[in-house]
């Protein structure tokens, strides 16, 4: 009869440590719902543009007669979409190339519907942004935005090289000019957006 009180107290201490000993805890973690595209889109207060990169050479073949031409792209980043869009332009409209009134269309990833064009302004180092894109989160009822926004590019850091060849003969290069500009990042505030259903 003695037994049985000891193993009950052998049996208590055991029930003791394991009660003392420290138990798991489970976190559930709270999952936010993903934010919609219409949210997005409410929300939306401008672009970032990427690689922003302008250039031009002047190139005369003769004293006279001159082959030049002036280059921009970029990449369009809106955070309502999951992709980029890339922007870029020709010009050989002398002398500045690009001055704000041609607007020039941008080339979305294959498949996908946003429509974007751009105008740029070398004078003034002004550029407008225009993009539309599309809203499915009811398939049934799918929104189109549109949206328009500006930039001036105060801290595009430009620099000039010239080189002439004093030694020219026909069939060779005269002389030739290039500006080049610092590879930037341009953000573009949104100044217009409408939506339709």
């Amino acid at each position: 009869m003695q037994l049985l009180p000891a193993l009950l107290g052998t049996a208590l201490a055991r029930f003791i440590v394991r009660l003392e000993e420290p138990k798991p805890v489970l976190l559930q973690l709270a999952l936010e719902p993903e934010t919609t595209c219409l949210q997005k889109s409410a929300e939306m207060d401008g672009w970032t543009l990427t690689d922003f990169d302008y250039h031009a050479s002047y190139i005369f073949s003769t004293p006279a007669h001159q082959n030049s031409w002036g280059y921009i792209s970029f990449n369009v980043s809106n955070p309502v979409l999951n992709y980029t869009v890339a922007c870029d332009a020709v010009s050989s409209r002398l002398n500045d190339f690009f001055y704000g009134e041609q607007a020039y269309t941008c080339n979305p990833p294959a498949g996908e519907s946003a429509a974007t064009n751009f105008t740029w302004s070398y004078p003034d180092r002004a550029l407008t942004l225009n993009q539309s894109w599309t809203c499915d989160d009811n398939p049934k009822y799918p929104a189109r935005f549109t949206a328009r926004g500006d930039a001036v590019v105060n801290n595009l850091k430009c620099w000039e090289t010239f080189w002439k060849n004093n030694n020219w003969t026909l069939g060779q290069v005269y002389s030739q000019r290039d500006i080049k500009c610092d590879i930037i990042t341009l953000p573009t505030p949104m100044k217009q957006i409408y939506g339709i259903a």
